[in-house]
């Protein structure tokens, strides 16, 4: 947690200054990671990230409530156009989801993941999607 620690006080930050705020999700979602992909790194890094966000807003954390059916390619390995191909369908949510959620990734680089979470966290009802991460890599 202590590698993830300034990168949550960076985006806590940024969530609770940011003027047009409004209302906060009703659920805070961390993407998931494939089974395989998990047992072999140890720990999820978008759960180490929205853990602490949960507990410091008092928010909800539904961390095993979306799950990635897909095994696929790291995303790290392709162009933005494979990214996009790599995951589609690659998300699914176990069960409806509240209509405003929010969804944590540790690096939003191509948007390929976010989108394609987004559009899961809509078939299962979200209304309203943000995305929450640290970093964005050009």
């Amino acid at each position: 947690m202590s590698a993830a620690r300034p990168l949550v006080h960076a985006l806590a930050t940024a969530l609770r200054d940011d003027a047009l705020r409004g209302e906060w999700p009703a659920l805070i979602v961390p993407v998931p990671l494939h089974g395989r992909r998990l047992k072999e790194r140890g720990f999820n890094q978008s759960s180490r990230l929205a853990e602490p966000l949960a507990r410091q807003f008092g928010l909800p954390l539904a961390r095993d409530a979306a799950r990635r059916v897909v095994e696929t390619a790291p995303q790290s390995t392709l162009s933005r156009r494979e990214r996009q191909l790599n995951l589609d369908r690659a998300f699914d949510f176990y069960d409806r989801l509240p209509a405003h959620v929010a969804l944590v990734d540790d690096v939003v680089t191509t948007t390929a993941t976010v989108t394609a979470l987004a559009k899961a966290a809509r078939r299962a009802g979200a209304k309203r999607v943000e995305v929450w991460a640290p970093a964005r890599a050009e």
